[in-house]
């Protein structure tokens, strides 16, 4: 996962297939909501499918996705909500045991 994945999407592309600006990839600006938003948006995470080595940030979007859409989409059922909350949990925990289990990784730089 990496935010170098986003920075070449704006460079390969033009803002209005993916409504991305470089300020709203500044990672010191933390309660960006609307950047957010965009970066876990449908438009992005098709076109990062053609950045190579992108899955992990695909995935981390995915699930940024999921759970923004389990709260605040009022047209979706309860059964989708809270699947959409349990598939992110689910590979979030896969995630986190991974990184325990590999011993050159560590949770604070994971």
């Amino acid at each position: 996962v990496s935010i170098s994945h986003l920075f070449q999407l704006t460079e390969l592309y033009s803002k209005d297939k993916h409504l991305l600006t470089t300020t709203d990839l500044n990672p010191d600006d933390k309660m960006n909501f609307n950047a957010a938003e965009k970066m876990c948006s449908d438009q992005v995470i098709e076109l990062l499918k053609n950045i190579p080595d992108s899955q992990g940030t695909i995935s981390f979007l995915k699930i940024m996705n999921n759970v923004l859409k389990s709260y605040l989409n009022k047209t979706i059922g309860v059964k989708e909500r809270l699947y959409c909350l349990w598939h992110s949990v689910y590979l979030l925990r896969i995630w986190r045991c991974s990184v325990m289990k590999n011993n050159d990784l560590t949770l604070k730089n994971n």
